[in-house]
């Protein structure tokens, strides 16, 4: 809401004929939509959200009103996504509000995969959404972020602590859109009276559009496309159930190990003529092949498992082209050794 309501009574009597000095005076007697709106952000524990941009606009800002963030190790500025200006409220709307938050996600070719939990504007770090109201419905005065020299480690706030990328995102461990629309309540029933007052009580809620035709449409890795507020609500979810989808810095090194030790075990092994395996392949038909198929159907299992037992994103796809291309050389190589030799026969 950067802008002015254009249908307050100050604004509407501004545009009102000299004729009408008497209606315009009595609606400027009336408090605007931003005073109404301000005082009832003020009765309740709210928080606005503000787009990030890398460019200026019209009612662009520099500076929010944000949280503090206390950082615990060395400055993860230069870690995070970071941009110089950002599309808030009216400041009358944010020095009401008790809370102001990034919505930025991120995307990989439309997709959202992961979202960062702070990102930085200018020269300090505000938090996104998520953490922000994790922030003020635990009463905490500031978010805390672990870093070190490759980066942010995690991101707390009371006595919860979320694991992060070095660049402060998080992977999403999605759930179905058709699993949570029963969380979804009309705001025309809310204005109506028809929505129960106790199914708000205790709860974290989200304000958002969700019709078909608005622009804020968001793809997940699922395929669905849902409301950018399910994002949001997803990943107080994930946070909430501690479902956190990771993949550490050393992780990439344990897959270069991986593919280089398995790859060189290949090289060194298959080519040996007196090897039980090279037996195997020559005296059994087709054996190269099953073997084959038995490695890549084992191959997906496996990395499936271990995403789902220790939540860790492994570069399945990767491993599997390299290593095939590995194997598919020796063992067409076997192959042709073995005709060669059969057509000498």
């Amino acid at each position: 809401m950067p802008e002015s309501d254009q249908t307050s009574p100050d604004k509407v009597a501004a545009n009102l004929p000299k004729s009408a000095a008497t209606l315009a005076a009595g609606l400027r007697a009336l408090p605007s939509h931003e005073a109404i709106l301000a005082r009832s952000l003020r009765a309740a524990p709210t928080i606005l959200g503000a787009a990030a941009l890398d460019h200026a606009g019209f009612a662009t800002r520099t500076d929010m009103h944000s949280a503090p963030i206390l950082v615990h190790g060395t400055d993860s500025l230069n870690h995070v996504p970071r941009y110089e200006y950002v599309l808030a409220s009216l400041p009358q709307l944010q020095a009401a509000a008790h809370g102001e938050a990034l919505l930025s996600v991120a995307l990989e070719q439309g997709v959202v995969r992961h979202i960062p939990l702070i990102m930085g504007l200018g020269n300090k770090l505000v938090p996104s959404l998520p953490m922000e109201m994790l922030r003020l419905a635990t009463g905490s005065t500031a978010i805390d972020v672990f870093a070190d020299s490759s980066g942010v480690q995690a991101v707390g706030v009371a006595d919860v602590k979320v694991p992060t990328q070095p660049d402060g995102d998080i992977w999403l461990h999605f759930a179905s859109i058709h699993s949570t629309l029963g969380r979804y309540v009309s705001a025309r029933d809310v204005l109506e009276g028809t929505v129960d007052p106790e199914r708000f009580c205790n709860k974290l809620v989200l304000v958002g559009l969700t019709g078909a035709g608005v622009t804020d449409m968001r793809t997940t890795p699922l395929g669905e496309l849902v409301p950018g507020i399910e994002i949001q609500a997803q990943v107080i979810e994930n946070i909430f159930e501690g479902r956190f989808l990771r993949r550490p810095t050393w992780l990439k090194w344990a897959e270069s190990a991986f593919i280089l030790t398995f790859g060189l075990l290949i090289i060194w092994y298959v080519p040996r003529r007196r090897s039980r395996f090279t037996s195997f392949i020559r005296t059994v038909p087709k054996a190269s092949t099953v073997l084959g198929i038995f490695l890549y159907l084992m191959n997906g299992p496996c990395y499936f498992f271990i995403f789902m037992r220790f939540g860790l994103l492994v570069d399945a796809a990767s491993i599997f082209i390299i290593l095939s291309a590995v194997m598919g050389c020796f063992f067409l190589a076997r192959a042709a050794c073995r005709w060669r030799d059969e057509g000498v026969r």
